[in-house]
């Protein structure tokens, strides 16, 4: 075999056996960098969109022109004051999320049972089944 570092007339353009071997190991681990980047890229995308408004929905929002709240919590239980006439009514359950934009909540007692919400969240501001609340803690 030739040398590659010698090269003569016959051998300018031409590409030797050790360039083909560094090249090849230089498009590898660039090829290799370039899958890393975009596979952390789609879990962090990913990661993101799918926990944003379900992090949000932590802490106590108010209805906006009434006294209705829902108080969420890190470990899966909410509060709900809602109204009987004047009387305040207080129900205690839990929720969990059915996908992206529904939440179900499970409350207890006598006026408890299971709903489900279609729920959205920009900022402090929160729509549960067209129902406007706004975040007060």
């Amino acid at each position: 075999m030739k040398d590659c570092n010698t090269r003569q007339a016959n051998n300018v353009g031409k590409i030797c056996h050790e360039d083909v071997t560094v090249l090849s190991k230089r498009c590898v681990n660039r090829l290799g960098l370039l899958v890393s980047v975009i596979l952390i890229l789609v879990v962090l995308l990913t990661v993101s969109a799918c926990g944003g408004s379900r992090r949000e929905i932590i802490g106590k929002w108010q209805e906006v022109d009434g006294r209705m709240t829902f108080e969420f919590f890190k470990e899966g239980t909410v509060v709900h004051v809602g109204y009987l006439g004047s009387n305040p009514l207080t129900l205690t359950g839990s929720y969990k999320f059915i996908d992206d934009t529904h939440i179900r909540m499970d409350f207890e007692g006598i006026f408890g049972g299971a709903n489900v919400y279609e729920f959205h969240i920009s900022g402090d501001r929160m729509t549960l089944d067209y129902i406007e609340y706004t975040r007060i803690k």
